[in-house]
């Protein structure tokens, strides 16, 4: 067969046609249905036999019925009324801005697996990233409920600023701060300066510090009475002023008292790292004793100008003639001014002697003792 070109079909109404080649027509009116395996509209457009647009372009203003296809490019705006559905998705590859007016639900349709409000906001379900989760700015809890941040498997959290380790949250409740360890419930360290400052502005208003192997506690340097108190049982029972006065409540005052097994005998050692009170439970030995009185750290190196310190010294004794009539500090020679106006000359026969020696700092190595001698049997 060959082409029916008609130039013009209007207002015919004719019985079914059947054409099995092609088929041209520029202008047409028809009432019926025309059967054919391919039209050409015009110039631009071919339709097959099952009513497909196998190549061309159309161009209209309204569609009506639905509009199949595998792709779809559109340079202006797309409106839908209804619901658009895209199934069968492993993810959605997009550039540029979504805004969805009412959120956005992840997952179950109920938020489970996660409800986005309108504002970006997660305000159901739980996020999970399998790596890590970059923050521009900062986290804000808005709400008055309870917050909690969980990680059910890990053994600890960390926090950084600078690239650097900062804190640290083991999985046994310990915090860290300084260190990748915890001895304690909670642990600070700063090298040899590791300092936990309370209070105001003011650096020194009130801090607790590690320094070179030493622990401080200190209050503010401005004026006024800066205190430290120490209370039991919610009432105070001890105060340290600014001018360095102790005050102690009413209560039990106990001090330590080391006990020596070791006789003291013609020179015997007082090491006053055991305490400023010391007994002696073997015999006074000897005659004439001299006392030694010293610390690790030295006397003299403890002792400030104008300091004092009172050392008892108790000794068993079980002959008059076993005494103590000297001391000596940190190995030099001491002047002592004995109560009664002279050095002892005898000990006691039983018991103990008691021997107090009351120091004070009065030059560099230069000392005024204040000596006394009790006796419990003659």
């Amino acid at each position: 067969m060959g082409i029916l070109a008609v130039d013009s079909i209007k207002s015919r109404t004719v019985a079914p046609v059947t054409i099995t080649d092609d088929l041209n027509v520029t202008g047409v009116s028809t009432v019926g249905v025309l059967t054919v395996t391919s039209v050409v509209v015009g110039s631009g457009v071919t339709v097959n036999a099952d009513g497909v647009i196998t190549s061309g372009i159309v161009t209209a203003t309204t569609f009506q019925g639905n509009v199949n296809g595998t792709t779809g490019t559109f340079s202006g705006d797309v409106s839908i009324g209804g619901t658009l559905t895209y199934e069968d998705v492993e993810r959605v590859d997009a550039t540029g801005l979504s805004t969805f007016r009412e959120g956005l639900n992840v997952g179950s349709p109920t938020g489970v697996g996660g409800t986005f409000d309108p504002a970006g906001g997660l305000s159901a379900g739980i996020g999970s990233f399998s790596s890590d989760l970059n923050i521009a700015d900062k986290i804000v809890h808005l709400g008055d409920t309870d917050t909690t941040i969980r990680f059910p498997a890990a053994d600890t959290i960390t926090a950084e600023t600078g690239g650097s380790e900062r804190l640290r949250i083991l999985s046994t409740g310990r915090v860290a701060i300084g260190t990748e360890s915890a001895s304690s419930i909670v642990d600070l360290r700063d090298g040899d300066n590791t300092i936990v400052h309370f209070g105001n502005d003011s650096y020194d208003d009130g801090v607790i510090q590690y320094y070179n192997g030493s622990f401080n506690i200190k209050t503010g340097s401005s004026t006024g009475d800066r205190l430290v108190t120490l209370q039991t049982a919610g009432s105070e029972r001890l105060r340290i002023t600014s001018s360095g006065g102790v005050t102690l409540s009413n209560g039990e005052l106990i001090e330590k008292c080391y006990i020596n097994s070791t006789a003291w005998s013609t020179t015997g050692t007082v090491n006053l790292d055991n305490g400023m009170v010391q007994y002696n439970s073997s015999n006074l030995a000897g005659t004439t004793n001299t006392l030694d009185i010293i610390s690790s750290a030295g006397i003299n190196t403890s002792m400030a100008t104008g300091d004092m310190m009172s050392v008892t010294c108790i000794t068993a004794v079980n002959a008059t003639t076993a005494y103590v009539d000297n001391i000596t500090i940190d190995g030099i020679a001491a002047t002592e001014s004995w109560v009664g106006g002279s050095a002892p000359s005898a000990g006691g026969s039983a018991g103990v002697d008691t021997y107090a020696f009351n120091i004070i700092k009065t030059a560099d190595a230069t000392f005024v003792v204040i000596a006394n001698q009790v006796l419990t049997s003659a």
